[in-house]
């Protein structure tokens, strides 16, 4: 018995090694999947880490090395090795990556390591269809038109590439052709599914991928904002339906900061909670607004986060087309249910004349005069002196101000590093700083000072564009006030920055900080950066509004929507209509394809003895023997019989056959001799085989 399972265990690895042996690929189909494992990573190559990267770049060097050096395989327990290791510093990182990150991290890794291993035609297959997955990851972080187009040609690429290793005598330009073609002809059906069938929602979260998270934060110091200003990236788009606002009006509220440990302003414990229990039970806080009112759309991109943005006051129209639940706090902020990881789009009316806040709570009061007594002692002092000074509250105010634009206060996106991020010290000493360093100063002068007053983070202003009649809202345009409260008033807006730079609030950055932003602009080859030249940023604009467009309609294209356009088109949609809809697109695509086929010149039919020594070779395909273009019927048969002794005797006779057929005259007695020598010997290796 046990000598059995040794010869059965030893004739299973000579098969596997017999199948490895057959596996080849031509020297351009490697490079060409090479070319294609650096392309798929490339679209994921912003998510992963360094220590990522160089390991997939020594894999695919190492995979370079194979190609001029087969003999340079890495032996078992070095590839052993190499995978345990990297899965521990996978295992490691996982925390800090998040398990998305994660998971693509084990995803791509994987990838580089199987091109080390290619044994089988089995192998090959694996490592094409891991690449696919890899380019269909990558939409989870970003769905531009612009990336999605390059993403389109990279998928062509990989699919040329799985052509050529059937097809290895085509050139590689008429392999992509040929791909290229079928992508263009598979589009109408496309289009049709698209619009057609339904759009479901997906049967699982995407986890959260903690490096992801973009944008503004909860938890805000003073130098915080002034690091969004290296990013170019865009935080989300607005469509005014009536009347534009003017640009000091473009106000986006997104956090209320009413808490202060000394060092940050952070969000409440009790507004966590609150906002955490009414996101579970869906109560919505209405505000009380009346006057008239500005409606429009914002088209958010994913930031990994929950706030939302609007101007003052923001109510969500409860006709809107969102693809999440929207809540409206009561510090009247607008916050999603659900993590924002894709395009979300919502229609909000905002109120810009309605008061906030008429009345205050005693909790309130006292939670917006609270400060850490002795954190900035000369700020409490300044405090104590201005309040002598000024009974009036509003007096008061304007006093503040006024220091701000008499004394040589600057504004800038590069601010001094501050002890502990001392108040003090800006104030006082360094007088130089961005949004948020006069935001907290000031907040924290009028707390000591006893008027009620917070912090408040967003956006300030936006990028009108006339392509498209819609504003563009960057990461760099983040932005943090004050909001004070006056008896008689509500809160009351107070921006310390309109004091310092005027013009940054009435028209945007001064170019003195345009020239500073792109001196820091973490992106060097966005456009972003090359306003001050005409042509690029009109090629911007344009680029940026055709963007906007697939945005709005392509990717914000929600089952509302769908339901509302078919209604329009074929009435009232029922299960039967949509089947008989996509059925029809099928039919007539497939129609239209083969009458595209019949215009072609028409191929010179196969001769019977080449169709049947097609089949032979067909059938030596599935046992990984395959006959070269360039090779002769003659050598192949040496060839043959080397590989498959088993059927060398069947298919030489069929060889010859096919030689006499193809290269001499024969009557057309001796040819269907001929002929039926071959079918014999073809049915003897199927058999055989």
């Amino acid at each position: 018995m046990i000598n059995t399972l040794r010869l059965g265990n030893r004739s299973k690895n000579q098969a596997v090694d017999q199948k490895a042996q057959f596996f080849k690929i031509n020297l351009t189909t490697v490079w060409l999947l090479l070319l294609s494992q650096v392309f798929n990573i490339a679209m994921v190559a912003q998510e992963l880490s360094f220590w990522m990267l160089a390991t997939i770049f020594l894999c695919l060097a190492w995979r370079v090395l194979l190609i001029r050096q087969p003999s340079s395989k890495p032996q078992r327990f070095i590839f052993l090795l190499l995978t345990i290791s990297g899965c521990i510093a996978i295992a490691i990182t996982s925390r800090q990556l998040g398990l998305l990150l994660a998971m693509l991290h084990l995803l791509c890794f994987s990838y580089a390591l199987k091109a080390l291993e290619l044994n089988s035609r089995k192998d090959f297959y694996q490592l094409v269809v891991l690449g696919l997955f890899i380019l269909a990851t990558s939409l989870i972080f970003k769905q531009s038109l612009l990336f999605t187009g390059v993403l389109a040609l990279i998928i062509v690429f990989n699919f040329a590439l799985l052509l050529h290793y059937f097809s290895s005598a085509e050139t590689v330009s008429q392999t992509l052709t040929r791909c290229g073609k079928m992508l263009l002809q598979s589009l109408p059906l496309a289009l049709v599914l698209f619009v057609v069938f339904p759009r479901l929602a997906p049967f699982w979260q995407v986890p959260l991928a903690n490096s992801a998270k973009t944008g503004l934060s909860d938890n805000v110091t003073p130098g915080d904002i002034a690091n969004l200003a290296r990013s170019n990236e865009l935080a989300f788009r607005v469509t005014f339906n009536d009347e534009k606002p003017l640009y000091s009006q473009l106000y986006w509220r997104a956090l209320v900061l009413e808490q202060y440990n000394g060092t940050s302003w952070l969000r409440t414990k009790e507004k966590k909670r609150r906002a955490w229990l009414d996101a579970e039970n869906s109560q919505q806080y209405t505000p009380q607004v009346s006057g008239p009112s500005l409606n429009y759309q914002v088209i958010t991109q994913p930031s990994f986060r929950r706030w939302l943005f609007g101007l003052d006051i923001a109510v969500v129209n409860p006709q809107t087309t969102a693809q999440s639940v929207i809540i409206e706090r009561p510090d009247f902020t607008l916050q999603s249910k659900d993590i924002i990881s894709q395009t979300l789009s919502y229609q909000v009316n905002s109120f810009l004349e309605a008061p906030l806040d008429i009345t205050l709570t005693r909790e309130m009061k006292e939670r917006n005069l609270q400060y850490p007594l002795g954190s900035n002692p000369r700020l409490e002092l300044e405090a104590a002196r201005l309040r002598q000074l000024y009974a009036d509250n509003n007096d008061l105010v304007q006093a503040v101000l006024g220091q701000f634009r008499q004394q040589q206060y600057f504004y800038t996106l590069k601010p001094p590093t501050l002890v502990e991020n001392s108040l003090d010290q800006f104030y006082f000493d360094t007088k130089t700083g961005f949004c948020v360093h006069y935001a907290s100063a000031f907040t924290y002068l009028m707390r000591a000072a006893g008027i009620p007053a917070r912090m408040v983070t967003g956006y300030m202003g936006g990028e009108y564009n006339p392509e498209g009649n819609y504003y563009s809202i960057y990461q760099y345009e983040a932005h943090a006030w004050t909001e004070i409260w006056l008896q008689g008033f509500g809160w009351k807006r107070i921006d310390p920055t309109a004091a310092v730079d005027p013009e940054r609030v009435e028209s945007g950055f001064s170019q003195q900080l345009i020239n500073e932003q792109s001196s820091l602009s973490d992106n060097f080859f966005s456009l972003s950066n090359y306003k001050n030249s005409k042509w690029l940023n009109a090629l911007r604009l344009k680029l940026s509004a055709m963007d906007y467009q697939w945005t709005k309609w392509v990717i914000g294209y929600s089952s509302k929507q769908q339901i509302e356009l078919l209604s329009r088109w074929f009435g009232q949609m029922l299960p039967w209509k949509t089947g008989l809809l996509i059925g029809l697109a099928f039919v007539v695509v497939m129609i239209s394809l083969w009458l595209l086929q019949q215009q072609k010149v028409p191929v010179k039919r196969l001769s019977p003895w080449l169709k049947l020594y097609q089949k032979a070779l067909s059938l030596l395909i599935g046992k990984e023997v395959e006959k070269p273009k360039a090779m002769s019927v003659s050598d192949f048969v040496v060839t043959v019989n080397r590989s498959l002794p088993n059927i060398a005797r069947n298919f030489t006779l069929l060889s010859d056959c096919f030689i006499q057929l193809e290269y001499q005259n024969l009557t057309e007695q001796q040819q269907k001799t001929q002929i039926k020598a071959m079918q014999i010997q073809l049915k003897a290796i199927k058999k055989q085989i």
